[in-house]
């Protein structure tokens, strides 16, 4: 046995946003305070969010329905295209949908995306081991 606890990367989008995108939605404030609600009972050390003003709330109303969990930002919790997959990674019935939708989001996402990625899955494995 190598005496090693489990741990767990929980991670959600924001609550729904308005249409500038600036803050949540009434549906979204109340999705954020139920995620929160459901993540009671979970072992939390810490949550992270993106620098977006949304996600900030969002971060925030969990964190209210928890215990004393802190809450910080991250620039590696921001919006980016973790990784766009090549089509025959895809289900032949839905990977022509899939890469049209990604290919809406911004070339500098889908570029510096999967570096992002990586150096956030670096920082929150070295941060854990703390």
């Amino acid at each position: 046995m190598t005496g090693r606890a489990a741990r767990y990367l929980y991670l959600a989008r924001h609550g729904e946003a308005t249409p500038d995108e600036r803050e949540l939605t009434d549906d979204g404030r109340r999705q954020a305070v139920l995620l929160g609600e459901r993540l009671r009972r979970s072992p939390l050390s810490l949550v992270l969010h993106g620098p977006l003003p949304r996600a900030e709330q969002t971060a925030r109303l969990v964190c209210e329905q928890l215990d004393g969990v802190p809450v910080r930002p991250s620039e590696l919790a921001g919006d980016y295209v973790p990784y766009v997959p090549r089509c025959a990674e895809l289900p032949s019935e839905s990977a022509d949908a899939m890469l049209a939708h990604l290919s809406r989001f911004p070339a500098e996402e889908r570029e510096h995306g999967p570096a992002l990625a990586e150096a956030a899955l670096a920082h929150l494995a070295n941060t854990c081991r703390r």
